[in-house]
Parts: structure tokens; C-alpha cells; sequence
């Protein structure tokens, strides 16, 4: 008895070790950036630019607002959410949200500790042209 309870031991030991390992997740799918994306939307916060958009204008001060003007085929609601999505991510909370014009114009305020800024996004007409503004 003594003896195969210290076998059942080892048993269970050794098939408690066994490794099993998987195959490496396949990145062929994935996305391809195009060298056109290589830009940062602001620095101060990392914000990625939009998949497949175009930097047309930026200019960035000292304090770290910036401004923007894009190129996109995105619609104007899907370009926001991603900004949000990428924000919030990044632990900053939307306090304050208005739409000033039909899904062209919005204004928003992100928090995050004692930081702060005013973000504005503005649709140019049915362009693919957009403006983007941080404010701190």
C-alpha cells in the first residue's frame, strides 16, 4: 500500500510537468501600416494616426497642443472613436462632450489626474479633410 501510494505520487507529479507549447500566432493577416502613417496625431499624448489617413498640416507649441489637418476616406464618427478609444486607453476620461454642428464639428475635454486639454474635431464638408486640435 505504502508503495503505490508514493507511485501515484510520482504520477502525478511527472503529468504535472508535462509542457505543452502552441504554434506562434501568424501575422500574415495583419494590417500593413503604409509609410504614411509614421506620424503621431499628438506627441505629448502618443496618439496614433487613423489607419490609411494622410498628414496634410500640423503644427505643435510648446506646451504641447497641437493641430492638425488630415486626409481620410473614415468617416467622421469612426475617426472620433478610435481617438477615444486610443485616450481612454490610456487612462484619460472624457468629462465633457458636445457635438457643435450634425456630425461635422464636436468638442471634448480629457482629464487625467490634475492634466487636462480641449480636444476639437472638424469635418471640411464631405472633403476627406479633417481638422484636429489638442489643447492644454
Amino acid at each position: 500500500m505504502k508503495y503505490i501510494l508514493v507511485l501515484a505520487i510520482c504520477l502525478s507529479f511527472f503529468s504535472c510537468a508535462v509542457v505543452t507549447t502552441r504554434a506562434p500566432v501568424s501575422t500574415a493577416n495583419a494590417p500593413v501600416v503604409p509609410a504614411t502613417q509614421a506620424f503621431s496625431w499628438n506627441t505629448s499624448l502618443g496618439l496614433n494616426a487613423y489607419p490609411n489617413s494622410q498628414l496634410l498640416d500640423s503644427s505643435t507649441d510648446k506646451n504641447g497642443s497641437s493641430k492638425i489637418t488630415l486626409s481620410s476616406n473614415a468617416d467622421f464618427d469612426d475617426i472620433y472613436a478610435y481617438i477615444h478609444q486610443q485616450l481612454s486607453a490610456k487612462g484619460w476620461q472624457r468629462t465633457d462632450f458636445d457635438y457643435k454642428n450634425k456630425a461635422t464639428k464636436l468638442e471634448a475635454t480629457y482629464k487625467q489626474n490634475v492634466r487636462s486639454f480641449r480636444l476639437k474635431f472638424d469635418a471640411e464638408g464631405k472633403s476627406g479633410r479633417f481638422k484636429l486640435e489638442f489643447d492644454f
